[in-house]
């Protein structure tokens, strides 16, 4: 079983989202990463197409605004000559934003009324994201330390719940980590939300394991990575 796609199929299986207060860390021996299974990809989201309520393509998914609680806030949206515009980036909550109704792509709730809504920097208030706000794509272009500073990877992945709750980081190992009997592949971890854990500015996010226990950790098999929405 996969994660699944957006769509008719999309029928996201429930999940129990954490909540948003300082977490505690999960041994890895406890933690089992086909929970994953049913929830969404932030890889697999961007460049998915986009509808409107009319079922007119209004245009692709370009990023993800996450905000403090570790919930999709917004989605960043380019369009594609919409309403005879010409290009724009409109920025839509997550509210207004519907996975399941296209047997490809998702569905936005918006229309031309509402424009002034979705700015990435009007005057609405509903066009603001709260400060600690962070773009996925910042995310997943991260490179991955264990605790002490030990490097390990790259963020390959990020994983939400259907109530867009970011759940999950899957990692790919660098190529000098552990030994020749160290299994390549995706490891999914669970995510952690504190800033000890993600520095954005260094671009930098750790995992609060040692190498140890990251070296007796098992892939888990994720080749959905590769498939497109």
């Amino acid at each position: 079983m996969t994660p699944t796609k957006f769509g008719l199929a999309a029928l996201l299986a429930a999940t129990t989202a954490l909540p948003a207060m300082a977490q505690e860390i999960t041994p890895l021996t406890d933690y089992d990463p086909t929970q994953i299974e049913g929830q969404w990809s932030a890889d697999q989201m961007r460049d998915a197409t986009v509808y409107g309520q009319d079922s007119n393509e209004i245009g692709y998914v370009k990023n993800i605004i996450v905000g403090s609680d570790r919930t999709v806030e917004r989605v960043v949206i380019e369009t594609d000559n919409w309403l005879d515009i010409g290009d724009r980036v409109i920025s839509v909550p997550w509210d207004n934003i519907d996975l399941t109704p296209q047997t490809d792509g998702v569905s936005a709730s918006i229309d031309e009324s509402d424009m002034n809504d979705f700015s990435l920097f009007g005057d609405d208030e509903t066009a603001n994201v709260d400060g600690d706000a962070y773009r996925a794509s910042a995310l997943l272009d991260s490179y991955v330390n264990l605790d002490g500073g030990v490097g390990y990877g790259y963020v390959t992945d990020l994983i939400f719940d259907q109530d867009g709750m970011l759940s999950s980081v899957l990692v790919s190992p660098d190529a000098s980590f552990g030994d020749s009997d160290y299994a390549g592949g995706y490891y999914a971890y669970p995510y952690y939300d504190d800033s000890t854990y993600y520095d954005p500015i260094e671009g930098v996010y750790t995992l609060p394991y040692t190498q140890d226990e990251v070296l007796g950790y098992t892939p888990y098999d994720a080749g959905w990575t590769d498939e497109g929405i």
